[in-house]
């Protein structure tokens, strides 16, 4: 039978491993939006939006072309 500790160090271990897994998948949508051009639509869930959006911002500071709108919907 579990006792709490055991719970509490499984629900830290599952939330360090989601939030490196939406992290990952962040940098490659973000990377891959990036790259494409024209006028882009990207749907994504709601858990990643803060994150990319965090990421797309810092991708534009680093950017020396031009630049592209992130719109947050």
């Amino acid at each position: 039978m579990l006792n709490n500790s055991s719970i509490q160090q499984y629900n830290c271990f599952f939330l360090r491993q989601m939030k490196a897994i939406l992290h990952d998948r962040n940098e490659y949508m973000v990377k891959n939006l990036r790259e494409m051009r024209g006028s882009i639509v990207g749907v994504v869930g709601a858990l990643h939006v803060e994150g990319m959006h965090k990421l797309w911002r810092a991708a534009e500071l680093e950017c020396s072309g031009r630049e592209r709108f992130l719109p947050m919907i």
